[in-house]
């Protein structure tokens, strides 16, 4: 049972890196481009749409209020990551979906250009997650289900498993208990 847990702990660390290494989307620089063109957002100006090639090479297409992305909209950066959603204020704002260039999919609420309040996490290899997030980690009750049919169902924090959960196994031991960092308490 420790082996199988050890190999879940290691698919979720590759789940962290791959979420944190993500940064390089959502660029301060990319915000900078458009409002430095001289735009102003006021809040009674109708919504234009059009589209928009950033110097990185994403693409926005969408709607636009001044100088920032704000309504529905898609951008596309070079190495296929999509984001499909709501923006606000040129930052990733309400529901949304990002579909990362290595097929892994979160789709669920944003905040402040990351992962905020509840979403789905569908990795490429079949793993799921299904529960809270703040600031692109989970954080707070969820669940993973992992391709062996193990499963986690409980509490998390920055990211890690953290507080009263129930782990599964495919052979039917289950652990019930306290989590701290990652680790069966």
């Amino acid at each position: 049972a420790i082996r199988r847990g050890n190999r879940g702990r290691k698919e979720y660390e590759k789940l962290l890196f791959v979420m944190r290494k993500e940064s390089r989307y959502f660029r301060l620089e990319e915000s900078q481009e458009t409002i430095q063109k001289g735009k102003v957002y006021v809040f009674d100006q109708p919504r234009v749409t059009k589209k928009y090639t950033y110097k990185s090479g994403a693409v926005y297409e969408g709607e636009w209020k001044g100088g920032f992305r704000d309504g529905i909209g898609t951008q596309k950066w070079p190495d296929g990551a999509i984001y499909e959603g709501s923006w606000r204020f040129n930052k990733a704002e309400g529901k949304g979906t990002f579909t990362h260039a290595d097929g892994d999919i979160y789709e669920g609420d944003w905040a402040d250009d990351k992962a905020n309040g509840f979403g789905v996490y569908n990795h490429n290899n079949g793993a799921t997650y299904h529960g809270h997030w703040k600031n692109d980690l989970q954080d707070g009750q969820g669940s993973e289900r992992w391709t062996d049919n193990s499963e986690y169902e409980g509490e998390y924090h920055k990211g890690k498993k953290h507080g009263y959960g129930v782990y599964k196994w495919n052979d039917g031991s289950i652990y019930e208990g306290q989590w701290e960092d990652n680790k069966m308490c």
